[in-house]
């Protein structure tokens, strides 16, 4: 391993950046002693900066502390992942401290915590650079919140059976962002790491018990309808009392989860998420939070978003409650949870040549939704579509998906050639081994019908290049 020179190395890079920091001598001169001290002795163990670097950190008992706030393998960034030790460490470390998969995958394993040493080995899924962002979005509604479940069930079945795979459909989702019902599904599916299945069982049993008791009318109108108390109880049943987003559990998803949520104070939306969130967000909230977690020009490959029913446009009329002050209050409430109309507004702002790749699922019911605590319809909605019925917008989001899963990796820097860019790399997948494989062999049977491999290749560059120019 060669090594420049220590000095020469501080100079160069450390020192304007410690003056500015307005360290003068002689702490200067120790912190250049020990740089100094520290890349002799790196050399002299024939260590790499990374090995070093957790000999350093388990030199100094670092073990016995923990921090959800900062990333104590770097002390530089936020935490995003947590180690079944209790420690978090942003992904940066992860891709430093970990070993690869294979060569070309973006797959991490961590045998041992930086920090402490614990054994227990850990799995990493990190987004791929040049990979677009899939994004699923699911809607508030109460008990309502069993349609999206369903919706999410029948996709799942429909992609496996089209690619002949088995596997769960968090795992084709990069960013998940739920508000009310929506948020506990997300938690649920991607923190907790349940099967739709499991969710849905999970969900109907929180209703059961936050709706279950309702107040007096005269008691509801200064506080709510339903004590919190049976929430509160099977929540921290469901997820915990003191488990935090980032920390460790046995869901190996890479996705980023968010919740939307008001601060008490003041009705201003802001976000609850395991990735660092910078202050409030605007109405767009899906399309900002992608930009917040990869800096880099990020395209949107697929959304779905999922909601929790609307009513026909024959049932809204207007009768007494709908003009009381009170029934406009619920009436905005109700709004708030329901992104129909924050879809609309996105549709008509979108591109055209972008449209395609954003799905909205949305049940229409026959008058009046049900109210957010009907426990006799909830239990009715919820039930699995009959084994075959895949609708149309089910075959081609699931079609869409499978094109989802391959990536283009630039294999060097483009080239500017007569007014035009010129790049050389590879087509990736997200998946590696025998779903990778199947996963090809479903691009290669589609090509009778006038798209096969280059059509796919097509698409996958195609969105390279949209995010490479938004």
């Amino acid at each position: 391993m060669y090594v420049f020179e220590p000095y020469a190395v501080f100079q160069s890079l450390y020192r304007q950046i410690c003056e500015s920091a307005g360290i003068k001598n002689p702490t200067l001169q120790d912190l250049k002693h020990t740089f100094t001290t520290f890349i002799l002795q790196m050399e002299r163990e024939n260590l790499t900066a990374a090995e070093f670097h957790i000999k350093t950190l388990q030199a100094h008992r670092l073990g016995y502390i923990y921090s959800r706030s900062t990333c104590l393998c770097c002390l530089s960034r936020y935490p995003e992942r947590g180690l079944p030790c209790g420690h978090t460490i942003c992904e940066k470390c992860i891709q430093i401290f970990g070993q690869k998969s294979n060569p070309y995958g973006h797959i991490f394993r961590i045998s041992r915590c930086p920090l402490c040493g614990d054994s227990r080995e850990v799995t990493a899924h990190i987004k791929p650079p040049t990979a677009g962002v899939r994004l699923l979005s699911i809607d508030g509604g109460g008990i309502r919140g069993v349609l999206p479940l369903q919706a999410l069930r029948s996709l799942e079945t429909t992609f496996n059976y089209l690619t002949g795979t088995s596997g769960p459909i968090q795992e084709h989702f990069d960013l998940a962002i739920g508000t009310s019902s929506g948020g506990l599904i997300v938690f649920g599916l991607f923190i907790n790491g349940w099967s739709v299945g499991e969710c849905a069982n999970q969900f109907v049993r929180l209703a059961e018990k936050a709706f279950s008791k309702p107040r007096n009318l005269l008691i509801s109108i200064f506080t709510s309808r339903y004590s919190a108390g049976g929430m509160d109880e099977a929540l921290k049943e469901a997820f915990g009392d003191e488990k935090s987003l980032i920390d460790w559990s046995h869901a190996s998803f890479p996705t980023k989860v968010a919740v939307t949520a008001t601060t008490t104070d003041t009705p201003s939306a802001c976000i609850f998420g395991n990735y660092i969130v910078e202050g409030f967000q605007p109405p767009d909230c899906a399309q900002r939070e992608m930009r917040v977690i990869w800096p880099q020009p990020t395209v949107m490959d697929i959304a779905l978003s999922l909601g929790t029913g609307t009513a026909s446009f024959s049932a809204s009329g207007i009768n007494w409650w709908s003009r009381s002050w009170l029934g406009r209050v619920y009436q905005s409430f109700m709004t708030s949870l329901d992104g129909q109309r924050a879809w609309e507004e996105l549709q008509n702002h979108l591109p055209e040549e972008r449209k395609a790749r954003y799905f909205r699922l949305n049940h229409q019911f026959e008058g009046q939704e049900p109210p957010i605590d009907d426990l006799a319809e909830m239990h009715r909605l919820n039930t699995p579509a009959k084994e075959g019925a895949t609708t149309t917008t089910d075959m081609e989001f699931a079609e869409l998906l499978v094109t989802k899963q391959f990536y283009f990796e630039l294999d060097e820097t483009p080239r500017y050639i007569d007014n035009r860019y010129q790049c050389t790399g590879y087509l990736r997948c997200r998946f590696q081994g025998p779903k990778q494989v199947k996963l090809l062999n479903h691009i290669l049977k589609i090509g009778g019908g006038g798209g096969g491999p280059s059509s796919v290749l097509v698409v996958v560059l195609a969105s390279w290049c949209s995010g490479m120019n938004p």
